[in-house]
């Protein structure tokens, strides 16, 4: 059973843990800079996916034969990383997991040799953060969620919503490259908000910050909107991923 917990603004599903080992079946690189995975569950379990920013942990290790292996018991053979799911099929046993590529990291690794048929171990859905009905949802991520970022404008009507992505890359490998507004990664929070167009009367409309990138850039961003445009906390969301 899942278990609902709700701010003001904020709604969260929490799900039991239980280990699930996924067999790729498919993989393919639908722009330069990513590659996805779609993953079929092995036990026949459901798996849910309540929203964009679902938290969901694979598990990757240099072993040939992980399924020989257990995460709980072997710990030092197994790196664990949290994705989002990009997408999840209507039967509940298939899921998509785009990864962007980097230079070095326990998923890369795994990437090089992944093909069809190769086995991961995960722990699905421990965790789902849903947008909570404001009227308008305002997301600020870097590269690390851009698979959140570009599942949440397909989930969504464009006028509900404004999204600025950090990056280096600029917007040609978007896949909703006119719903998104590309500012370079070291940008300062005060300079970005310059390039949000909010709806009048900001502070009084239930207007929804999701945010997720390096830990410390969040905390800063969280302090400008809250210091600086009077944004309640409750009206916040933020995830922050390692150091870049």
């Amino acid at each position: 059973m899942a278990e609902r917990r709700r701010t003001p603004l904020r709604d969260q599903h929490r799900h039991s843990p239980r280990w699930e080992l996924l067999r790729v079946i498919e993989r393919s690189q639908p722009q330069s800079d990513f590659v996805r995975i779609v993953f079929e569950t092995t036990s026949g379990e459901y798996f849910a996916s309540h929203g964009f920013d679902d938290v969901v942990v694979l598990y990757f290790s240099k072993y040939a034969y992980p399924e020989k292996l257990h995460p709980e018991h072997d710990a030092e053979l197994f790196n664990g990383r949290e994705y989002t799911v990009r997408h999840c099929d209507g039967s509940g046993h298939r899921i998509s997991v785009d990864f962007v590529l980097h230079d070095h990291g326990a998923a890369i690794d795994w990437l090089r040799t992944a093909s069809i048929g190769d086995l991961l171990w995960s722990v699905p859905t421990r965790m789902c953060r849903l947008v909570p009905e404001a009227r308008f949802t305002v997301l600020l991520a870097d590269d690390t969620a851009r698979p959140a970022m570009e599942r949440f404008i397909e989930e969504n009507e464009a006028n509900s919503h404004q999204a600025i992505l950090f990056s280096d890359r600029g917007a040609a490998d978007l896949e909703h490259s006119d719903s998104v507004s590309v500012v370079p990664l070291r940008t300062d929070p005060t300079e970005a908000m310059r390039h949000l167009a909010l709806p009048s009367r900001a502070v009084k409309e239930p207007i929804f910050f999701w945010i997720a990138g390096e830990a410390g850039w969040c905390t800063e961003f969280r302090r400008v909107l809250v210091n600086d445009y009077d944004i309640s906390r409750d009206h916040i969301q933020f995830t922050g991923y390692w150091r870049l």
